[in-house]
């Protein structure tokens, strides 16, 4: 099974008054990678204008551009939905 976490930027992640992302935030997702979670960001914004403060957060994958750009971490192009519709297909795939 497959576990992740899907996050959006603006208003969830990232705080649009305080222009940061909260230290709870960013210890809760250090810690859920830590126990083997896979980590993805989910935005609207293109992947380059994601920002410092959420590229330390050092995602496993962005589904950038509204889903249109998917992309590892670190930056090269790859297609997620292939991937886990392959690994649903083998195990299946939990949404939680």
């Amino acid at each position: 099974m497959i576990k992740m976490l899907v996050f959006d930027v603006d208003g969830t992640l990232y705080d649009l008054n305080r222009h940061e992302i909260p230290r709870s935030c960013q210890e809760a997702i250090a810690k859920a990678k830590r126990s083997g979670l896979i980590f993805v960001i989910a935005t609207g914004r293109t992947h380059y204008g994601l920002g410092a403060a959420l590229n330390a957060l050092e995602p496993d994958y962005i589904l950038a551009v509204n889903g249109a750009v998917s992309l590892t971490g670190r930056g090269g192009f790859w297609r997620i939905m292939i991937y886990l519709w392959r690994r649903w297909s083998e195990s299946k795939l939990s949404v939680v």
